[in-house]
């Protein structure tokens, strides 16, 4: 019995050491938090590192979801991620009801873009231009060249919190 233990422990050893190399820490995210246990009001400070390997995964998003594990109810919050960091703080309404709570993070590589079609497209038409109002008066305004078809892209967007977008032809 004791040979069959042995055995099984270092085929179990075996296994992990295998499973360990196939494990892929370069496209992990690694997040700290400054407590265990959060109370109303309180500060939840969250340090986030991503290792990028591109120039273009320099600049992506991390979202963070908070999810109320019993009632199924969600806020989303969204980051810039900037050369593999990104240090968001959340103050905890004193509103919110006592629960079990789960912190979810997801990074997304790249930031906002906006993709559609013009109805009603005219080909002759030069583009548009396009105006977003930022949550803090941070505002952009440029122009689009659109497809022959009508269809159109925005560069990647940054902004704080939530955004206004006006189209004019």
């Amino acid at each position: 019995m004791k040979y069959f233990t042995v055995i099984l422990f270092l085929l179990t050893c075996m296994v992990h050491s295998y499973a360990a190399k196939q494990i892929n820490y370069n496209d992990s995210l690694f997040v700290k938090l400054d407590k265990q246990q959060f109370n109303k009001k309180d500060t939840l400070n969250i340090e986030c590192e991503y290792k990028y390997h591109t120039p273009d995964e320099a600049v992506m998003t991390l979202n963070v979801i908070i999810e109320n594990v019993e009632k199924t109810k969600q806020w989303r919050y969204r980051y810039p991620l900037l050369q593999g960091s990104a240090n968001p703080i959340i103050i905890i309404d004193s509103t919110l009801n006592e629960g079990r709570y789960a912190i979810n993070f997801l990074v997304q590589k790249d930031f906002l873009k906006l993709e559609g079609k013009v109805k009603n497209y005219n080909a002759k038409s030069k583009g548009f231009n396009y105006f977003l109002l930022g949550k803090n008066k941070a505002n952009y305004l440029s122009t689009l060249s659109t497809e022959k078809s009508g269809y159109f892209s925005t560069p990647k967007l940054l902004f704080e919190d939530t955004a206004q977008f006006v189209f004019q032809r």
